[in-house]
């Protein structure tokens, strides 16, 4: 949940970060650009243990609930369930070391249109590559764990939310799906020293529910951002 230590630690990021990022600043067109996705992936890793204790900012912002329902009662009651996901996911905002997900785990199979691009005569690369939609069903089972592995998931929680939250409404859940989509990873990185100076990392995920009262659409999104600085 946000915190007054949470917002001035992140504060700081911003300034620091953004002092620490001019000697990287990427100006015209890169000198060299890698597409070999086993290649890019073998740097992003050989990036990513380098920054194990680097501070990034962390946020997941959540959309309004929708339930096919507009009268005063019904939204009340929504705001009153939307609450709940804060209890439940505590992960709202909060600054974090290293990067997210599991980058060693991540195989050229979960990325898509990966490039490295060198600029500054080769002191500076920029690394970024898309992920397939994922899409994760309250059964346990998932088409892929590409977004899991590169970024993090927040299924577990949001379907343990979700039920809370049909609760409230009055009803009960038959099955839910998380649908991760427009995943993607961008960092830039010092290239002699492997610091990051820059990263946006981001999905957005819809969570829908089926109920057993009723078929009335029952859904909820979710931003999320990985930023540096």
């Amino acid at each position: 949940m946000l915190n007054i230590g949470a917002l001035i630690t992140s504060f700081f990021l911003m300034i620091t970060g953004f002092f620490a990022g001019l000697p990287n600043t990427v100006v015209g067109k890169p000198t060299q650009t890698v597409t070999d996705s086993a290649k890019v992936l073998a740097l992003y890793k050989d990036i990513a243990a380098k920054n194990t204790n680097t501070q990034f900012r962390e946020r997941i912002a959540a959309g309004d609930l929708v339930d096919g329902r507009d009268d005063v009662f019904a939204r009340v009651a929504k705001n009153w369930a939307k609450a709940g996901m804060f209890f439940i996911n505590p992960r709202f905002f909060e600054v974090t070391r290293g990067l997210p997900g599991n980058p060693n785990a991540l195989t050229t199979g979960d990325i898509r249109n990966a490039k490295a691009e060198y600029y500054n005569n080769g002191k500076t690369v920029v690394i970024s590559f898309t992920l397939p939609e994922q899409v994760d069903r309250s059964d346990g089972g998932s088409n892929n764990q590409s977004v899991a592995r590169a970024i993090g998931s927040i299924s577990k929680e949001e379907f343990a939310s979700l039920k809370v939250q049909v609760a409230r409404l009055g009803f009960t859940m038959k099955s839910a799906t998380i649908t991760y989509k427009n995943a993607s990873v961008m960092i830039r990185a010092d290239v002699a020293s492997g610091k990051i100076v820059k990263a946006n990392i981001v999905y957005t995920a819809l969570a829908t529910a089926v109920r057993n009262e009723t078929t009335m659409p029952f859904s909820q999104s979710f931003n999320y951002t990985f930023k540096l600085p």
